[in-house]
């Protein structure tokens, strides 16, 4: 299992790579593209997860909320802040546990004229300190999360009742309940999925990859009523067969040639989203309580 220094280097030592693929240029974001509807292009592809974060935010500004405070945990380079940021009026704060993500990030507030509504620190969104949040958001980070537990029990604490959180990232799909048998072609199946699995987990440092309902369930013991499960998984690109090719093989290289690792996970998960060992999905949380 990944700890939180290892998940900082490998942010620290890969995001320039990231961005410097040319699709990542223009808007800085690193997560998933997503053709969902009316989506036109790689752009608003790479947008689309953050056009569902501000379309759920919307309604507590327009709830009257005086400039509400909302904390993106995991922010990367800032990209989702800054958007939702530059769209209505919000008191954004990113954490990163990458020093690289958080100077990018502010860089790029203040490149944007948004520094007095953004700002960016390096630290572990289980320690933020802050309380009375109005919402919270999660974008392919809550994977890396040590324990579950411990995040929905620390964005409880943040949240004020009625505070919102939403967590986009992925989910491992409930195992086909198959007879016990001594099939070998039964138990070669389940030897290649979580072969697959666990080199995605690796590749991409995962922690915290489960079932959308132990998800809900243990969210639910810390106060975070869940109230929207949206499915995305149809909407993720898919990579081009070589692509994916060329990712397996990386797995037989040293670790330390830069990226191999994470080419090797991009990989193994398009192998889960297609297989249907994994989902990709949108859940929305409602703080309980008074």
């Amino acid at each position: 299992m990944p700890d939180q220094r290892e998940i900082a280097r490998y942010y620290d030592s890969s995001t320039r790579l990231m961005l410097l693929f040319g699709r990542r240029r223009k808007s800085g974001a690193i997560h998933r593209e997503l053709w969902g509807p009316g989506v036109r292009d790689r752009e608003e592809a790479l947008r689309y997860s953050d056009t569902l974060i501000a379309d759920r935010i919307a309604p507590i500004v327009e709830g009257g909320s005086d400039r509400p405070q909302v904390y993106d945990l995991g922010c990367g380079v800032g990209a989702t802040a800054l958007y939702l940021a530059a769209k209505m009026p919000l008191q954004v704060t990113g954490v990163t546990l990458s020093g690289a993500q958080a100077a990018i990030a502010a860089a790029r507030a203040a490149e944007l004229g948004l520094s007095d509504r953004c700002r960016f620190e390096a630290r572990s969104y289980l320690e933020t300190g802050a309380r009375d949040v109005d919402a919270a958001y999660a974008t392919e980070s809550f994977i890396h999360a040590p324990d579950a537990r411990d995040f929905f029990a620390a964005v409880s604490a943040m949240l004020r009742p009625g505070g919102r959180l939403f967590v986009v990232d992925d989910f491992l799909a409930e195992e086909p309940q198959e007879a016990e048998s001594p099939d070998p072609s039964r138990l070669r199946r389940r030897s290649r999925r979580e072969r697959i699995i666990t080199l995605f987990k690796e590749g991409w440092r995962v922690n915290s990859l489960l079932p959308v309902q132990d998800v809900v369930r243990i969210a639910a013991n810390t106060g975070l009523a869940c109230d929207e499960v949206y499915d995305l998984t149809r909407f993720v690109a898919r990579d081009p067969g070589a692509r994916v090719a060329a990712g397996m093989l990386a797995r037989f290289l040293p670790w330390s040639v830069p990226y191999a690792r994470n080419f090797a996970g991009d990989s193994a998960l398009q192998i889960c989203i297609r297989e249907g060992w994994t989902r990709y999905a949108l859940l929305s949380f409602t703080r309980t309580g008074g």
